[in-house]
């Protein structure tokens, strides 16, 4: 098979966006990569490299998911303008996907674990907190129940 340096045709997901998605014909790109990867390492590694890469970046789109479940009650009530960037709820949960959950992503599949625990997930998941914290005032302010979410959630 040809050679090729668009590293593109190798990868397995769109790690770009908030939700990452498979990238089409993933698992050829799979493959090809994979084929990359034995000039180092052998076949148990880069199965449990790529399983744990997948599982990551699936834990990361749940992690973005919720954030959006969370500020849910706030624009179903009226209580977030439409327009963006506007408040302090909108930076960080933008900066939760964006920046964290981008950083994590993308350390994850490149092996620089600083950026998926330090830089990636302790981030995200302090995020999450504050979102919280932010929500449940304004429900609150409005007369309305705070988020009720249970342990580990």
């Amino acid at each position: 098979a040809a050679t090729t340096h668009d590293v593109g045709e190798r990868l397995t997901w769109y790690l770009f966006a908030p939700v990452s998605q498979r990238r089409p014909a993933w698992q050829d790109n799979a493959v090809r990569m994979q084929g990359v990867c034995t000039e180092c390492h052998n076949q148990n590694f880069i199965e449990t490299f790529y399983d744990d890469a997948d599982a990551a970046t699936e834990k990361i789109n749940e992690w973005v998911l919720e954030s959006d479940e969370i500020i849910a009650p706030l624009q179903e009530n009226g209580l977030m303008t439409s327009a963006p960037f506007d408040e302090p709820i909108d930076f960080t949960h933008f900066e939760l996907w964006h920046h964290w959950g981008r950083t994590a992503k993308f350390g994850v599949w490149m092996q620089g674990a600083d950026y998926v625990q330090w830089h990636g997930a302790y981030e995200m998941l302090g995020d999450r907190a504050e979102l919280i914290e932010m929500v449940n005032d304004k429900l609150e302010e409005a007369g309305l129940e705070p988020l009720e979410l249970e342990e580990g959630e």
